[in-house]
């Protein structure tokens, strides 16, 4: 089992900066990730906001999600022993991350206002010698756009789901392993979005594509209102983190809950095809995420171990 290095006590003959350091050092992987990239994206915020195009609200999102945060070091601060704050920790930095998603979206067009559709579109019409998203519009009947706009808003669930089921059965390491995956792999893809900004083929080729109907029950329509919040900011097609997480929940699930990973399966599957098919990414994109799944699969679970290992030689 992973175990953390305790706090760091600093001594009366050390300076602000390793202070801050040896605490930065104490933090958990996926701690430090959402401060590596909260702090710069603080600064960026207050800079850029009043600038045109700027969206309403991005400030207050930002206050809500530094208030939350000031939250969370605090309980952890004063209450550290207390059993619902440290499940509090285990739990909050997934969603630390999903506020900071929403707040960097509002940035990238500002660090790199530049598309690279051009680009994206030139390499699916040398693999296909057509844009296969475009060619999937002779297919939409309104009964399977509505079934793969459903699985495309499923994106959060997945790790989500199986987050919850390892945490509920006592499975620490495991969940721990798969939760800083999933972060490192989210925070890596953000940092690709701002080096790669591309809206899509639904953007790029808005007059041939339609936003899809929603239908009449409500629960459906409740539901893609709230997963598609940065819809309303599109610079995040390259690489696809929709794929890219996606196959990661999958791999763990086949890894760790086999049975989980069988109910997910049609959906997650249905879920990779709306990427496409649905207008959402280019078919690079969508090979991109699979590369980064691999890597991210490979590479982050090691990360974490050899990091913990470090902190903890005698286990």
């Amino acid at each position: 089992m992973l175990k953390e290095q305790d706090t760091n006590k600093t001594g009366p003959g050390k300076g602000f900066f390793q202070t801050l350091w040896d605490f930065f050092k104490s933090l958990r992987t996926e701690e430090q990730l959402s401060l590596l990239f909260f702090v710069p994206m603080s600064f960026l915020t207050f800079y850029f906001v009043g600038e045109k195009g700027y969206p309403n609200g991005a400030r207050e999102r930002f206050y809500i999600t530094f208030g939350l945060m000031l939250l969370y070091g605090w309980l952890q601060w004063k209450h550290s022993g207390v059993k619902w704050v440290r499940v509090f920790r285990d739990i909050a930095p997934f969603f630390f991350c999903i506020a900071i998603y929403t707040n960097l979206h509002d940035l990238v067009y500002f660090l790199h206002p530049t598309n690279i559709d051009d680009r994206l579109i030139a390499i699916d019409q040398w693999m296909f010698g057509c844009q296969p998203s475009v060619e999937a519009l002779r297919y939409r009947p309104e009964w399977w756009e509505r079934w793969l706009e459903i699985n495309y808003s499923l994106f959060f669930y997945f790790p989500v789901i199986l987050a919850l089921v390892l945490y509920l059965k006592k499975r620490i390491p495991e969940y721990r392993t798969f939760l800083v995956t999933i972060m490192a792999t989210f925070f890596t893809g953000y940092f690709l979005y701002v080096i790669f900004p591309a809206v899509g083929p639904k953007h790029y080729f808005k007059e041939l594509f339609r936003q899809p109907e929603l239908m009449n029950w409500k629960l459906e329509e409740n539901m893609y209102n709230f997963f598609h919040i940065s819809e309303r900011v599109r610079r995040d097609a390259f690489p696809s983190l929709h794929n890219a997480i996606t196959v990661l929940v999958m791999a763990f699930a086949f890894r760790y809950e086999r049975m989980v990973f069988y109910l997910m399966a049609p959906f997650a599957f249905s879920l990779m095809l709306a990427t496409v098919w649905l207008g959402h990414h280019y078919v690079i994109d969508v090979f991109a995420g699979w590369l980064l799944a691999f890597l991210a699969y490979r590479y982050f679970p090691l990360w974490e171990e050899r990091r913990m290992g470090k902190l903890n030689p005698s286990k």
